[in-house]
């Protein structure tokens, strides 16, 4: 069941692992510096246009949403239209290692069917 929910001990075991994993970033680039600078995993990039109607489709939905709410209305909605067909490229920058930084490495998928307890 991937929606089930941890107790409160396993949600902390899960995000120290999650941590350490992160971390394992921190330690390989300062071990052998730019080691992840040319990485092309990710399902986030310029190359893979896969996830561009999805990107696209979660603006339409929210801005229907945003016509849909008193608060919101047809205001926003047209703002949010006017950035669907720049969504995608604006995810995709955010991805972009900036100078200075290095790149991390990250699960992507953690949902509670893909953590094993014993």
């Amino acid at each position: 069941d991937r929606i089930a929910r941890l107790d409160e001990s396993q949600a902390r075991l899960t995000l120290r692992k999650l941590a350490k994993f992160h971390a394992t970033s921190a330690v390989l680039n300062e071990r052998t510096p730019k080691i992840l600078t040319n990485l092309q995993g990710g399902f986030l990039r310029r190359t893979n246009r896969a996830f561009q109607p999805f990107h696209e489709g979660m603006v339409e939905v929210c801005a229907n949403f945003a016509d849909n709410c008193e608060e919101l209305g047809p205001y926003y909605k047209e703002k949010l239209l006017k950035l669907k067909p720049y969504i995608f490229e604006y995810s995709v920058r955010s991805f972009d290692p900036k100078e200075g930084h290095f790149l991390t490495l990250i699960h992507g998928d953690i949902w509670t069917t893909n953590i094993m307890f014993s």
